[in-house]
């Protein structure tokens, strides 16, 4: 028995010691595309309330232009859209972390979130691990841990690699001080970018927490809209049966969409280099299409400081 207990101690002290070589060791390169989270949470952590805070993987942060959205509502807004790898529950988690009352938050999850991408997967993953330091034990669950840490090698990597900025590079020096990637609108739409079909999944397991969590902000004070992703016509036409099947997970759990699914969708001729990503006049379009939809959620009072 004693030597049962050794062993389960040893095991212990070697997962910490993993645990904590994986947040600890690995660099912290700023111009790396993950890096960008850390800025991102800091201007949560610091803006005043009331906020319109944006969540979502990359089709928040390429295809929505936040300061039109701050200019036309007249709120502050971060948008702290980076990417899907991170997994939807790192960017609910942190919403609810930082949520204020006054608060609009408006979560465009890519469907492929609703699946095992909800816990995050890759660099993504690992970055938000070594960004949260040792808060991430507490914070991640095992299956969120368990891939970070099989991922930090290449995390680390791509911190030595990472070592230009500019249009066409993802790059955590392209972002404008709303969370917006803004580099890339200098950039022609690209010439043809096919619709990705997305594997129909959900774990209904990923469906439940969000919906919990949605429920856990509404009570700190904070209103919730859930929106379809932004990405072109032809994207969400490829992927309708995926939609229809999220849609009715989300309105079965009591937190629906509250647009269509191609309410801002935009031709796929306005594409920068991925559904996802729009080119300057597409999110121009796109972010004109969603002011109507956010303006009826956003505060009449204004008292708070913002």
């Amino acid at each position: 028995m004693k030597q049962f207990l050794i062993k389960i101690l040893i095991f212990v002290a070697l997962v910490i010691g993993v645990l904590v070589a994986a947040v600890k060791l690995p660099p912290r390169n700023q111009i790396l595309y993950n890096y960008e989270y850390v800025k991102k949470i800091a201007r949560l952590d610091t803006l005043p309330s009331p906020r319109l805070v944006l969540l979502g993987g990359s089709n928040a942060a390429f295809s929505i232009d936040s300061k039109m959205l701050s200019d036309s509502l007249d709120i502050n807004v971060v948008n702290t859209g980076l990417i899907a790898s991170n997994g939807l529950k790192v960017m609910i988690d942190d919403a609810l972390k930082y949520a204020r009352p006054g608060d609009v938050i408006a979560i465009f999850p890519e469907y492929t979130q609703f699946s095992n991408l909800f816990y995050g997967e890759g660099v993504g993953i690992s970055s938000c691990m070594v960004y949260k330091g040792l808060d991430a034990v507490k914070e991640m669950d095992i299956r969120q841990l368990i891939s970070a840490v099989e991922n930090v090698g290449c995390f680390a990597k791509s911190n030595i690699v990472a070592s230009q900025s500019g249009p066409g590079i993802y790059s955590a020096a392209n972002f404008d001080e709303y969370g917006d990637e803004v580099v890339h609108r200098q950039c022609p739409p690209g010439k043809y970018v096919k619709p990705i079909k997305h594997k129909m999944e959900i774990v209904p397991a990923t469906v439940e927490y969000f919906a919990e969590t949605v429920g856990k902000m509404k009570k700190k004070g904070a209103t919730v809209v859930v929106l379809p992703p932004v990405a072109t016509i032809g994207h969400c036409e490829t992927n309708k049966e995926y939609a229809a099947m999220v849609y009715n997970a989300l309105a079965a759990a009591g937190v629906p969409f509250q647009a269509a699914p191609a309410a801002y969708a935009q031709p796929d001729s306005l594409a920068y280099d991925t559904p996802y990503h729009l080119s300057a006049a597409g999110l121009h379009n796109a972010t004109l299409a969603l002011i109507p939809i956010l303006r009826p959620y956003i505060p009449a009072d204004k008292s708070l400081p913002h």
